[in-house]
């Protein structure tokens, strides 16, 4: 039997502001790496990985730009996490095994994964289903 979670979120209104700024943050993130990595490509420099990135970020970036310290009012783990797809995605793409990432969206996947854990610590209100489905061994 395979299971399957089926989960309706009811957010207030805080809460549907806050989920708002998460994801538009890690957007953001993404969308940064993915520029500046470009730069520095334009300009003759390697390639940051997203530990390097997250390391410069954090203490030259911010330092150099506090009109974007708005950022450290997120989930710092959100924020990583968007460097580690983007570098991922740039890596993909060096290697020929995807499109470019330039224009492309988060994974989907990493904002149910963080709603679910907002709700498993209860500072979400949630209804969660458990369904069964059968089985597919054998089908095919």
């Amino acid at each position: 039997m395979l299971l399957t979670y089926k989960v309706e979120i009811k957010p207030t209104e805080k809460q549907a502001w806050q989920i708002d700024c998460h994801i538009g943050g890690s957007r953001w993130a993404y969308n940064l790496f993915l520029d500046i990595n470009r730069q520095r490509y334009e300009q003759g420099y390697h390639y940051m990985g997203a530990y390097e990135f997250s390391k410069w970020f954090n203490h030259e970036y911010l330092e150099a730009n506090p009109d974007d310290m708005w950022i450290r009012e997120l989930y710092a783990k959100s924020v990583k996490q968007a460097f580690i797809d983007a570098d991922t995605a740039m890596k993909r793409f060096f290697k020929k095994q995807s499109g470019s990432p330039i224009g492309g969206r988060l994974s989907a996947v990493r904002a149910v994964i963080t709603l679910l854990r907002m709700v498993k610590h209860k500072s979400l209100l949630a209804n969660v289903i458990v369904l069964s489905y059968p089985s597919l061994v054998g089908c095919g």
